[in-house]
């Protein structure tokens, strides 16, 4: 349902949680959580643009669920799973998410 971000990103600013607002694009997991953008590295405290999912906690960010469940994601989750966990009624099974 959302997922955390940084307030800085590559391309401006944007608002603490990535959700399906202002320009309609959502949470996007496509590339991954945690992909840091110029200039590069989580020093800086920005993902690569501003619907990427990311924060400053090593390892993953944070995502509500629609259950309300919040979960802490890895960063090393493949871009399948993030993808149908990001999806809504897309008829696809994701397989139980269990934290590592």
């Amino acid at each position: 349902m959302i997922g955390e971000t940084t307030l800085e990103n590559a391309n401006g600013t944007c608002p603490a949680w990535a959700y399906r607002g202002w320009v309609q694009v959502g949470v996007n997991p496509s590339n991954g959580i945690n992909v840091w953008g110029p200039p590069a590295g989580p020093i800086h405290g920005k993902v690569a643009s501003w619907p990427f999912p990311g924060s400053l906690h090593p390892g993953g960010c944070h995502f509500c669920f629609a259950d309300g469940s919040v979960r802490f994601l890895s960063q090393s989750l493949d871009t399948t799973t993030l993808n149908r966990l990001a999806a809504m009624a897309d008829g696809n099974l994701t397989p139980a998410y269990t934290p590592d």
